[in-house]
């Protein structure tokens, strides 16, 4: 059982050693600040409260993540409601994050206006680069126009890193 724990985290670490190295090579510098995490994931429901749009917040199951996965979790909820303020004109949103066996389910949703062309130029990576994020911890991003209407952003996460 102890064998098993070490070589989990032996290998997790690898797998952030392995991205942080693809980082560097990108060429981003590194911040020195602490990074924010699934903790602060309530804080962007209160600004969207702040801001008029009614929120749900559901997180199910333990959150107790490894640090790089963390903050992928806080990246996909913090782009979501970024979207949502900017473009939705949205009344409601709902965020829920669960873990589950295996896995990490995130998906945040609005009643807002739903999928638009994408702008010719942005000054951020957007769901781009939110879809890299999620893809380097093995994991997959659906965004778009939500069946009821509106739009979600739904993210799949392994729990086990083995990139």
């Amino acid at each position: 059982m102890a064998l098993q724990a070490a070589e989990d985290a032996a290998r997790e670490a690898l797998a952030e050693l392995r991205r942080l190295f693809g980082l560097l090579r990108s060429g981003d510098a590194p911040s020195l600040e602490p990074q924010p995490g699934s903790a602060q994931i309530g804080r962007l429901a209160d600004a969207l409260e702040s801001a008029g749009v009614r929120t749900t917040l559901q997180v199910d199951g333990d959150l107790d993540l490894a640090p790089g996965l963390d903050l992928a979790v806080y990246r996909v909820v913090q782009e979501a409601t970024t979207n949502i303020l900017k473009h939705a004109n949205a009344r409601q949103a709902r965020i829920v994050v669960t873990r589950e066996q295996g896995g990490l389910q995130v998906l945040v949703s609005d009643d807002g206006v739903g999928a638009a062309p994408a702008p010719e130029s942005g000054g951020g990576h957007g769901l781009i680069g939110l879809r890299e994020r999620v893809s380097l911890y093995g994991g997959d991003l659906r965004a778009g126009s939500a069946a009821t209407g509106g739009f979600e952003v739904e993210a799949s996460l392994p729990l086990r890193a083995d990139a």
